[in-house]
């Protein structure tokens, strides 16, 4: 398990807060309590030559790296006009720099295994235009564009190379202020009135975390061998409302 980076580490976020060592100790847990070896990494994944060094690590010690999730993301709740050039650079350099070094890193290992998967995270906003966090928009397109070339270069070794475009997640991102700002909307209550509202399926105003793990551990189970290249929407049918 990797944490996506340090909350200290002077990014400019703001509007949420990042996921924390406890919680990345709480994962572990879980993991272990399924009888499953877990090795808890803190890496940031800007830095490829991190990753790659993680990566070597969870081949050498868990005896391989068969799976990638290439999970870690920020968001930067400012409009295109607005936003300043760290701010830029930061969601690029998380987004899709972040991705683009997970699955650099887990090729040679998935190779001499003779395969392996592959999953991204994109967004329901890599599927259409944003208004108030155009930069989050623009790095989840360019997650899509990144995982279909890797498809592409990678099917003949045997990986597959898939993502998921979530919708609506109950998580401290989604349930923030700046999501809030952004949409120009007054509280939680109102947010789940408004996207709900888009929403075909009414089971609920927003999805959880698990409803999107368990979209990965299909795409990562040998059920989902034979498809790559794919982006699969879980967005309680909001995706039906793409042209294309």
């Amino acid at each position: 398990l990797l944490d996506i980076a340090d909350p200290t580490g002077g990014m400019a976020i703001s509007g949420y807060r990042l996921a924390n060592e406890s919680e990345l100790d709480a994962a572990v847990a879980a993991v272990q309590a399924q009888g499953v070896k877990a090795l808890k990494l803190k890496v940031d994944v800007r830095s490829y030559a991190a990753m790659k060094e993680a990566a070597s690590r969870v081949a050498r010690e868990l005896g391989g790296l068969d799976i990638a999730v290439a999970n870690a993301g920020i968001c930067i709740w400012t409009t295109i006009e607005d936003a300043n050039e760290q701010q830029w650079r930061e969601a690029v350099d998380v987004n899709v720099n972040g991705v683009f070094n997970t699955i650099q890193a887990a090729i040679p290992h998935m190779k001499a295994r003779n395969g392996g998967r592959i999953i991204t995270l994109s967004s329901v906003g890599g599927r259409q235009g944003v208004v108030g966090n155009g930069a989050y928009g623009t790095t989840k397109w360019a997650v899509i564009g990144l995982t279909k070339s890797a498809a592409m270069e990678l099917g003949p070794a045997n990986i597959t190379v898939n993502a998921i475009a979530p919708g609506a997640v109950n998580t401290p991102m989604y349930r923030s202020q700046g999501q809030l700002r952004s949409t120009n909307l007054k509280s939680f209550e109102e947010q789940d009135r408004v996207v709900g509202g888009v929403q075909p399926l009414k089971a609920a105003p927003a999805l959880e975390p698990q409803n999107i793990a368990d979209t990965a551990t299909f795409l990562a189970s040998d059920r989902a061998r034979f498809i790559s290249g794919e982006v699969v929407d879980v967005a309680l049918g909001y995706n039906a409302s793409y042209s294309a």
